[in-house]
């Protein structure tokens, strides 16, 4: 079963981080912290971080350089780099960058001030994954409080607050959980539409709460709501749109395996074969998430008996797959032992993070 470090406000972040205005965001102008900055947000929305963060250290030397360490322009180079350590899993290097936004906010603009908000929200997303629950809560709740007395119980930035406490129970107390999610998902649906990622997002949020009690009959129609709304607003080769289709494929599989059901294999292998055809087609027979899906095939072919198909993919594996850069190793190391905690029961809540 193959799942992705990927957290599940992820979707949400980004969202926040590619709203900037995305004209200009090819200029490169060596001296120009926005041009820098926008590049920035070109690269992270299209995942690649190592580039990304290369230029968002650049862009905030510059703007500190030019500009001072409390110009917006600067923070905006402090939250880029900031989002981008997080997306790697590089949370101790995001953290005093986090405290830099919050402080530097809160006397610029003042505690209740709705960027100020975010930013403590955002600092609170990192304690809980980093399993800091007893730190990430106050945190999460003073934006929630003050986002719902500020500017209202529907406004996008309070559901997205809700959604994101709705996380950090599903990681303690799952009880707590469902309410919360449900409360987002009902507003966004409403506020948003079906379509927005931030409802997309809280799809998935509560189809996971649910396969994790075992509710996976519950499940299965979030997860296919997602990846319906995926479609037709991303189409069907968009990464995210894959995504979706990974997390049906891990839900039949997981039935399949509990149940020994031909059935949820049927279910599973055209998604699995779909994935690896446009990631060949779109990514290359070489690239990294194209032999991610090989191996979800291969063990897929395996548990079915099936060897000529199972020897046939392996062998392909053997001879394109380079060998693993550290990143590579980290996050196998990583979905490893979500998919033990998964196998064992114990508390995969925490590491839901896996499985968007």
């Amino acid at each position: 079963m193959r799942a992705r470090l990927r957290a599940i406000f992820a979707s949400i972040v980004i969202v926040a981080i590619l709203c900037a205005d995305p004209f200009g965001a090819g200029a490169q102008d060596a001296e120009d912290p926005v041009a820098l900055n926008l590049q920035t947000i070109q690269l992270f929305g299209q995942r690649k971080y190592a580039e990304a963060t290369a230029l968002a250290q650049q862009a905030l030397a510059l703007a500190e350089r030019v500009l001072g360490k409390e110009h917006p322009e600067t923070l905006r180079s402090v939250n880029n780099l900031a989002n981008l350590y997080k997306a790697q899993g590089l949370y101790k290097e995001a953290e005093p960058l986090c405290k830099r936004i919050v402080e530097a906010r809160e006397h610029l603009l003042g505690k209740e001030h709705p960027d100020t908000l975010t930013s403590v929200m955002n600092l609170g997303i990192l304690y809980k994954n980093e399993e800091r629950y007893g730190e990430a809560e106050p945190l999460l709740k003073r934006a929630l409080e003050a986002q719902e007395r500020i500017l209202g119980k529907e406004h996008p930035d309070t559901l997205r607050s809700v959604y994101n406490l709705a996380v950090l129970y599903y990681a303690q107390r799952h009880g707590e959980s469902e309410p919360l999610f449900k409360r987002a998902l009902e507003a966004q649906e409403r506020v948003l539409g079906e379509e927005h990622p931030d409802t997309i997002a809280t799809l998935n949020g509560l189809a996971l709460l649910y396969e994790s009690w075992g509710r996976r009959d519950d499940a299965e129609p979030f997860f296919r709501r997602a990846l319906e709304a995926r479609e037709r607003v991303l189409g069907k080769e968009h990464s995210d749109t894959l995504l979706s289709v990974d997390n049906l494929v891990n839900l039949y599989k997981t039935q399949a395996w509990l149940h020994m059901g031909q059935g949820d294999y049927d279910k599973a292998r055209p998604l699995l074969e779909r994935a690896l055809e446009v990631r060949e087609r779109v990514l290359g027979k070489e690239h990294s998430d194209t032999l991610l899906s090989v191996d979800d095939l291969v063990g897929f072919y395996k548990a079915q008996g099936r060897s000529t198909e199972d020897e046939a993919l392996a062998k392909r594996l053997n001879t394109t797959r380079e060998a693993p850069t550290a990143e590579t190793l980290q996050l196998q190391k990583a979905l490893f032992g979500c998919w033990e905690h998964v196998r064992s029961g114990d508390n995969w809540g925490s590491h839901l993070a896996c499985f968007n």
